[in-house]
């Protein structure tokens, strides 16, 4: 993927490797501007392998330890006009957890990206997206593993769904 104009940023997701990185992610990610973890990250390897590819943040997940990763449970960036919150748990997105929904509210942001769910999910909801990459790390339920690319240019963002296949 081939850096693009000064206005357009690309932002490879991730959630929910379980210390488990499929190296077909680095290859998706190849050129991406900036990396997100949606937690359950499993092994602080992991943040050190995707670092190779582009700077890396996120969230902590269920499963991770505050003393192993520089992350907090949620996070508020913003690029350019776009806010984008992090968050591992949120509830459901129609039926958000009442933290989750006081900081939306708060931060008013055009992007929600989570985790847990091991499903992926990228619907727009009141003018909103949520966004849920899927798992990366091994298939622990029937749900395929998959990675997220968000392109934001200017005032607009979209999420695309990457299934990791092997070679």
């Amino acid at each position: 993927m081939a850096k693009h104009p000064d206005r357009t940023m690309w932002i490879g997701v991730i959630s929910d490797t379980h210390g488990v990185l499929n190296p077909r992610v680095l290859d998706i990610f190849d050129g991406v501007d900036y990396i997100l973890h949606c937690g359950d990250i499993g092994h602080p390897s992991i943040v050190d392998d995707l670092s190779q590819v582009a700077p890396v943040t996120g969230v902590l997940g269920t499963g991770d330890k505050v003393e192993d990763y520089p992350f907090e449970k949620t996070l508020y960036r913003r690029w350019w006009e776009i806010g984008v919150y992090i968050s591992h748990r949120i509830g459901e997105p129609q039926d958000l957890k009442r933290g989750v929904a006081k900081d939306i509210e708060t931060h008013d942001p055009q992007v929600v990206l989570f985790g847990h769910t091991h499903e992926s999910f990228n619907n727009r909801i009141d003018d909103r997206l949520f966004f849920n990459p899927g798992p990366a790390g091994r298939r622990k339920m029937k749900f395929p593993r998959s990675v997220g690319i968000l392109e934001i240019e200017g005032q607009s963002v979209r999420g695309e769904i990457v299934p990791i296949t092997t070679r």
